[in-house]
């Protein structure tokens, strides 16, 4: 059987499916690292999650509840030329003078200290508006305009955007920018056995990343202030750094949480909230923080500062124990279903639009990837542009 038609057929699960995939790589880590130490924990948020996605989808089965999509007037090219336009001066106008190029600074860098520094300092300064309107436009508008002009079959269009946006994330030095940029029109070629596209993409990707972890591997290596505290991770090959990174750290960095709170770091009891901790009269506290003293110790005492990102149910875990954990899992199941009561009937632009972000919850909590992080500006934008190809032969 086709996997499109399997996919169809079972389209109600989709976004929980990519979520299991997530809470099963996150498995392979927390096993590889910790053994069944921590399988219940594991257990308790697989079987929460799916349980409350099913109830969830039942409710909106039996009370009929759906979103309708709003009668937007259909939007005319120049709305759309408009928001590419925008978007591009966006981009041109953070790298030229607010983060300046900092690939092309990280070149010229021989230390570690000061690569690590780079990074983690990109944003230092920068006005805070600023800061999200770059990152809602990198992680939302430009990938959407890549995706839309592709399936609107403006070829031309198309490539200038996938390249400009590809080269923009590859000179901000994140990698994982470098995949969220051009992940949805992969998905959608993928789905659509757009074979020459999927190919294009993961060679974009894959340069981009394989660049950007050669040259941090190279200054690794020819830092001889920094050999003796360098990491297993570190010693590894380029493509067995790159498996590990995806199968292994996710999970491994969920068990240190687990190993840490509240064994060595008491849970925060709502002051890893900062509106919260506000409404407490308490200082905000941010774990991810200060648990990388425990995630490279070394770092830590050669004044290194880092975070250690972790699944999304992990910030809820810290702040209320296993209650946290019932939360933190149910919260991302309702998410799960309204998100996908809003892509009725278009499963293929869930799946490529939505795919990713689900992906990011191995390492980023819920909340922050549909707002800070662009989620719900690409939501709005599949609203209001939708009607463009849904009336398109063979769409829908």
């Amino acid at each position: 059987m086709k996997l499109n038609y399997l996919l169809s057929r079972r389209k109600d699960w989709l976004l929980a499916l990519i979520f299991n995939l997530v809470l099963i790589q996150l498995l392979v880590g927390i096993i590889y690292t910790s053994g069944g130490r921590h399988l219940l924990f594991w257990c308790t948020a697989f079987c929460v999650f799916n349980i409350t996605f099913l109830l969830c989808n039942k409710l909106l089965k039996n009370f009929k509840f759906s979103f309708e999509l709003p009668k937007f007037p259909r939007l005319q090219s120049n709305s759309i030329a408009f928001l590419m336009a925008i978007s591009i001066l966006i981009a041109l106008v953070d790298l030229i003078f607010f983060v300046r190029f900092p690939m092309l600074r990280a070149f010229s860098i021989t230390s570690v200290k000061e690569l690590i520094d780079l990074r983690a300092n990109v944003n230092v300064g920068m006005p805070t508006l600023w800061i999200y309107v770059a990152g809602w436009n990198l992680k939302a508008v430009l990938p959407f305009l890549i995706f839309y002009s592709f399936r609107k079959k403006w070829y031309y269009c198309f490539a200038f955007l996938a390249i400009f946006s590809a080269c923009y994330a590859f000179l901000l030095m994140q990698k994982s920018f470098c995949v969220v940029v051009l992940m949805p029109v992969i998905i959608w070629a993928l789905l659509n056995k757009e074979w020459k596209i999927v190919l294009i993409g993961f060679a974009l990707v894959g340069t981009s990343v394989f660049v950007i972890t050669a040259h941090h591997n190279q200054v690794i290596q020819h830092d001889t202030t920094f050999v003796s505290i360098k990491t297993s991770e570190e010693k590894t090959s380029l493509l067995s750094g790159l498996i590990n990174r995806i199968l292994v750290i996710p999970g491994e960095v969920v068990s240190l949480w687990l190993d840490v709170v509240p064994e060595k770091e008491p849970y925060l009891l709502g002051k890893g909230y900062g509106w919260i901790a506000a409404f407490q009269n308490e200082s905000y506290q941010n774990y991810d923080l200060k648990l990388y003293q425990y995630w490279k110790p070394s770092y830590a005492k050669q004044g290194i500062q880092g975070r250690v990102n972790t699944a999304s149910f992990m910030r809820e875990y810290s702040n209320f124990g296993w209650l946290g954990l019932f939360l933190g899992c149910m919260m991302i199941s309702f998410v799960l279903s309204m998100i996908q009561s809003l892509f009725v009937n278009d499963w293929k632009s869930m799946l490529a639009l939505m795919g990713m972000p689900i992906i990011l919850l191995s390492s980023t909590n819920v909340m922050t990837i549909f707002f800070s992080g662009g989620g719900a500006l690409t939501i709005l934008l599949y609203v209001v542009y939708r009607s463009h190809w849904m009336k398109m032969k063979g769409e829908g």
